[in-house]
């Protein structure tokens, strides 16, 4: 059952071998670069952390860069160099880069994936849309005002 080392054949050693009883720590943080002089040509040569796990089901995306040039609708347009981060669990998906934070909820099957998408502000939707949109915003009062703290999102019941 047990073989010269001390352990159990026929076992597969975990790939990682991190201690349970503390936080799990892979790589460093690296925060966004500043934009240099000069942007790289492509977004390749700008990249300098393309990362991607999968943690207890959980895929985590992160990447850093510089600031590169890109085309778009045959414009050409500079990138700032930024880092952002997606992580997705059961269809739901969150994006955070340096100036904006979001989260994508899962489309119905019975939903057309041509069906437009439309975004407005709370203050703007009429009091009969907003029974639709569970969201609850936390705030607190500073000397300067309110300060946004925690938006949660309730989830449809599937």
């Amino acid at each position: 059952m047990v073989n010269k080392s001390g352990k159990i054949k026929k076992m597969v050693d975990n790939q990682f071998p991190l201690d349970n009883r503390k936080p799990k720590v892979i790589g460093k943080m690296i925060h966004e670069p500043s934009n240099g002089k000069h942007p790289y040509s492509n977004k390749n040569l700008a990249t300098i952390v393309k990362d991607h796990i999968v943690f207890h089901g959980t895929h985590l995306n992160i990447s850093v860069h510089h600031s590169y040039k890109s085309k778009l609708i045959n414009n050409d347009i500079t990138v700032a160099s930024g880092r952002e981060i997606r992580m997705k669990e059961r269809g739901i998906t969150f994006n955070h880069d340096g100036y904006l934070a979001s989260i994508e909820l899962p489309r119905d099957r019975t939903q057309n994936k041509k069906e437009r998408i439309y975004g407005a502000f709370l203050n703007e939707l009429p009091k009969k849309a907003m029974k639709y949109f569970p969201i609850l915003l936390n705030y607190s009062h500073t000397r300067k005002g309110l300060k946004l703290v925690e938006v949660k999102v309730f989830l449809p019941r599937s």
